[in-house]
Formats: structure tokens, C-alpha cells, sequence
């Protein structure tokens, strides 16, 4: 047995033992008889519409982030929803959405590709994901005429967007901002620091090509909506 098939082997192993184990944590928080219980009193008909909808929403998310990365790198639409999916399972079982970070060692690491790069690529998407529920929730606000907390969680919302597209387009353009230079001599003293940094701009240099960008809030719009 060769050592690629080895390998191979070896990672399908430990993504079975992975797969089973986060399958047990998920099933042992739940209540099993009572989800039985509703599902049964459920009409099966909007369940399949859910399952639907679900599907189509996970389908237009891997294709934006597909379109994402195709500046970096093409990578097949198929290749793209594996990644995906790998990340929201992760999400399911680790705090803080630490599943972005699996789908982007993922992609790296299946693709050949730098894993902060490919998470510049990711920060991009949540920016983009943050201003488009934004901007659909104060759409309803002005339509259905809604005051108090939830227009009060807008407005924060709204000021929350300004500052992530700000804080993403200095990190765009830092490299141009008064001071740049020494910023960029002194973080030499830290190689392996200053690398990193130049590959998470790489991932968000994707926000500066106007084709992407448009792709990426239109299928961001179709997939919240």
C-alpha cells in the first residue's frame, strides 16, 4: 500500500470518527422523544418546503464564496459545497462560529491554497452577509412602519455595517495611508507576522474587483431573501 493511499485512507478514517463524534455531541443535547413528537404533528408538506428553501440557501452560498475565491483560484462549484458544509457542521458543534476557520483550512489545504487568504475571502462574505440583512431589515422597517427595540437594533445594525465596510476598506488600502512605511519596516522584525498579513489582504483585495463584489451582494440578496 502506497503512502499517498495510506493517507488517504488515514484522513477518510479520522473524517468518519470526526463525523460520528460531532453527530453524537449534536443528537445528546436533544430531546429526541419530543422533536419526534412535534415532527409527528407536523405537516410533512412545509417540511419539505423548508428542506427546499434550505437547500437552494446552502447551494447560492456555496457559489458566492466560489465566487469569491475565483480571483485566487478557480475552484469547481461541487468542491465548493463540500467545503461549505464542512464549515456549517463545524459550526453546529464549536463556539463562536469557529467553523469558518475549518472550511477555510479545508479549502487550503485540499486546494493548494494559503489558509489566511482563503479566510480574507471569508471576512469579505460576512461583511457583505451583515450589510445585505441590514439593509432588508430596514426595507421592512419603512414598509411595515415598526418602531421601538427592533427599529432601535437596526439603526445599531446600520452603524455596525459603517464600520465593518470602513475597517475593510482600510485594510484594502493601508499599504497607501500616511505612515505605511514604517508601519511595514517595524512589522518586519516579525516575518512570519508581516506574511500573514499580506496573505488576509490577498483574500480581501477580492472586495476591490466591482464584478465580484456584485456578484457576491447579489447572491447574497437572493440567498436571505
Amino acid at each position: 500500500m502506497t503512502a499517498r493511499l495510506r493517507g488517504g485512507l488515514g484522513r477518510g478514517l479520522l473524517g468518519l470518527v470526526i463525523s460520528v463524534a460531532a453527530l453524537a455531541f449534536v443528537v445528546s443535547s436533544v430531546d429526541l422523544a419530543r422533536t419526534a413528537a412535534i415532527l409527528g404533528t407536523a405537516s410533512l408538506g412545509w417540511i419539505g418546503v423548508m428542506l427546499s428553501f434550505q437547500a437552494i440557501d446552502l447551494c447560492l452560498r456555496a457559489w458566492r464564496w466560489q465566487r469569491l475565491v475565483a480571483p485566487i483560484k478557480f475552484v469547481r462549484y461541487l468542491r465548493m459545497l463540500e467545503y461549505l458544509l464542512v464549515g456549517y457542521l463545524a459550526n453546529n458543534v464549536l463556539p463562536a462560529r469557529l467553523g469558518e476557520l475549518v472550511r477555510c483550512h479545508y479549502l487550503g489545504d485540499r486546494e493548494h491554497l494559503s489558509r489566511t487568504t482563503t479566510l480574507g475571502t471569508v471576512v469579505v462574505e460576512r461583511v457583505v452577509d451583515t450589510a445585505v440583512v441590514v439593509t432588508i431589515a430596514s426595507l421592512a422597517i419603512l414598509v411595515l412602519h415598526v418602531r421601538g427595540l427592533v427599529a432601535s437594533a437596526v439603526l445599531v445594525g446600520l452603524a455596525l455595517t459603517g464600520l465593518l465596510v470602513v475597517a475593510l476598506v482600510f485594510g484594502l488600502a493601508a499599504h497607501r495611508l500616511p505612515g505605511a512605511d514604517r508601519v511595514i519596516a517595524w512589522g518586519r522584525r516579525w516575518p512570519r507576522v508581516g506574511e500573514m498579513a499580506l496573505k488576509l489582504r490577498d483574500g480581501l483585495a477580492v472586495a476591490g474587483r466591482p464584478r465580484t463584489l456584485l456578484e457576491t451582494v447579489v447572491l447574497s440578496f437572493w440567498a436571505w431573501g
